[in-house]
């Protein structure tokens, strides 16, 4: 009761991170086409999708179809309900171009460029951090095993116990502990470094 719906919010946090780059993509071009501003976030809240930001849109377009609310008021309130900062950023200089009167195109590609641009480097970063990972795989799961399969296999000539334990126990843990052990914290760290989208 308690852990879930922090565990939304959290996901809804994360969502609206990912997703303004493509639905800000969108709006500029209905910008440029000369779309009002309360229109565009009625475009965005019409499509069928289960985007967290489409949801805030069609809550920004509740408060003012079903409440009563301007647009900025609606858009204020968006502001205040957003748990992600990168949204709420988006949302105020939304506003601040409505109320300012410049060119509200302008400023969706300007901002759509930015996002994409972080995108882009965080993507980079993440290419150079998988392949020093897959080195490290590598090493610990590929090289690791064969040396030491060899290096005990040489010993169980010479010796049947190593520090106390049989050659073949130790060739057994390796292979049915060390190595699952490996693979799987490998698979858990890769699994939260990659995005969920």
């Amino acid at each position: 009761m308690f852990f879930f719906p922090k565990r939304r919010a959290f996901e809804s946090k994360l969502k609206l991170g990912e997703e303004p780059p493509y639905v800000v993509s969108h709006m500029a071009t209905l910008a440029a086409a000369g779309t009002t501003p309360e229109r565009i976030f009625r475009e965005v809240a019409e499509q069928e999708t289960e985007s967290v930001t489409v949801e805030q849109f069609r809550l920004i377009v509740r408060d003012i179809d079903i409440l009563g609310k301007d647009i900025i008021t609606a858009i204020d309130r968006a502001i205040e309900r957003s748990p992600n900062p990168i949204f709420t950023g988006f949302l105020q200089g939304f506003k601040a171009a409505i109320v300012a009167g410049t060119d509200i195109a302008a400023y969706l590609t300007n901002f759509a460029n930015s996002l994409m641009t972080e995108k882009r480097i965080a993507a980079k970063m993440l290419s150079e951090t998988l392949s020093v990972f897959s080195e490290m795989y590598t090493v610990l799961l590929i090289v690791f095993p064969i040396v030491m399969v060899i290096m005990l296999s040489l010993i169980a000539v010479l010796a049947t116990q190593l520090a106390g334990f049989p050659i073949i126990d130790l060739l057994f843990f390796i292979t049915y502990v060390i190595v699952p052990i490996f693979g799987v914290m490998f698979l858990v760290i890769v699994d939260t470094m990659m995005p969920k989208k």
